[in-house]
């Protein structure tokens, strides 16, 4: 009885095996009744080269001998969610919420790609499978779509595929960094340089007070000075009266009073 569990478990491991979905089952992976029956989606505000990706894709089924399915073409706010459908999925977690979805939302946008590369993703859930074609830049994608539309990865049995694209990209958020970085910077040498400046002007002011509080207290030592120079000039030029005796000032006053009798 346990062995015929065991065949059936692995007989059931190989079967989930085979029928995993990879890069090299692109485009077939996708056929219905004879049609390529995948909807193709971009952001609501992909940038122009996300759409030209989904016409180079629809363009080079021909060399399959495959024709799209009418209405393939359609933008997030169409899809309520991309794991429902099988689809084309062209853009990274910045610029298109259904990628964003695959990737499982993450935080940075840009998480997990590098510069310069673009990437072919595989995802499956419940039968319904997402080819997610994305990277840094629009050329990143570009390059990776091109290289499955045009059958190059038909051998690659993988389900995540890194193209190095040479377009020189990184994450925006460097740019940035770097911007608010020397911005930061260059607020610390202006608030620095306006520190400096108002102590200059605070010394400015603090020297020229202590300067006119040495110009009065000259003045005033000045004024001082003079004073004291006139008092004891006044001192100096005033004698004290001689003092006289009793009889002197009795023989002044008769004399004082004669000279006014006969003047």
């Amino acid at each position: 009885m346990r062995l015929i569990i065991c065949l059936i478990l692995f007989i059931l491991s190989l079967t989930t095996i085979a029928s995993a979905v990879e890069i090299s089952d692109y485009p077939y992976i996708f056929v219905n009744d004879g049609l390529f029956d995948a909807k193709i989606v971009v952001g609501d505000e992909a940038p122009a080269k996300d759409v030209v990706i989904g016409t180079v894709i629809t363009t080079n089924l021909a060399k399959f001998n495959l024709t799209p399915k009418l209405g393939t073409s359609r933008v997030d706010s169409d899809i309520y969610d991309i794991r429902n459908y099988n689809a084309i999925v062209i853009g990274n977690p910045c610029v298109s919420t259904s990628a964003a979805a695959l990737e499982g939302n993450p935080e940075n946008c840009f998480e997990g790609l590098e510069n310069s590369t673009g990437y072919i993703k595989v995802f499956e859930k419940d039968g319904k499978i997402q080819f997610l074609i994305t990277g840094i830049s629009p050329d990143d994608r570009m390059i990776a779509a091109k290289a499955l539309a045009e059958g190059t990865l038909t051998n690659v049995d993988k389900k995540i595929y890194a193209i190095k694209t040479g377009t020189g990209s990184f994450p925006e958020m460097f740019s940035t960094a770097s911007e608010n970085s020397t911005t930061e910077n260059e607020t610390e040498e202006n608030e620095t340089q306006e520190y400096i400046e108002e102590n200059q002007v605070q010394n400015s002011e603090e020297q020229r007070k202590e300067e006119n509080k040495e110009t009065e207290y000259s003045a005033e030592k000045t004024q001082e000075t003079k004073k004291a120079n006139y008092e004891a000039i006044d001192i100096d030029f005033f004698e004290e009266p001689e003092k006289k005796g009793f009889f002197a000032r009795i023989i002044s006053a008769i004399k004082n009073f004669f000279k006014k009798l006969f003047s």
